[in-house]
């Protein structure tokens, strides 16, 4: 992303991954990045948590003085479903498939 025209950036290049341990698909590799660096500080926080925080940072910071574009990409409506537990459990009772569960549970997920 920072060569591509981002000044920051702060995620996943592989855009799939576990939400926790921040691994690709398959766990063969970390893949969280806060610019061009591997951050390996934010392993076991959830990746939309990251991401929430990053942004208010952003906006907490920026002063007004000139105009910016803010591109935000929540993983919440990707595999796996992994949401965060006091979502998960909204949906506990309802008898559907799991996999339906954690589907409803990152999505439920508000900002």
């Amino acid at each position: 992303p920072l060569g591509r025209g981002f000044d920051t950036f702060h995620g996943g290049f592989s855009g799939e991954g576990h939400y926790l341990e921040h691994t690709t698909t398959g766990g063969e590799m970390y893949d969280w990045h806060d610019g061009d660096d591997t951050d390996y500080s934010v392993y076991g926080e959830h990746s939309q948590d990251l991401i929430e925080r990053y942004v208010h940072q952003t906006l907490d910071e920026y002063d007004g003085s000139a105009p910016f574009f803010l591109y935000v990409a929540f993983h919440n409506a990707h595999a796996p479903m992994l949401p965060k537990e006091e979502f998960a459990a909204l949906y506990e009772d309802l008898d559907v498939d799991p996999r339906r569960k954690g589907y409803l549970g990152k999505l439920a997920t508000p900002l």
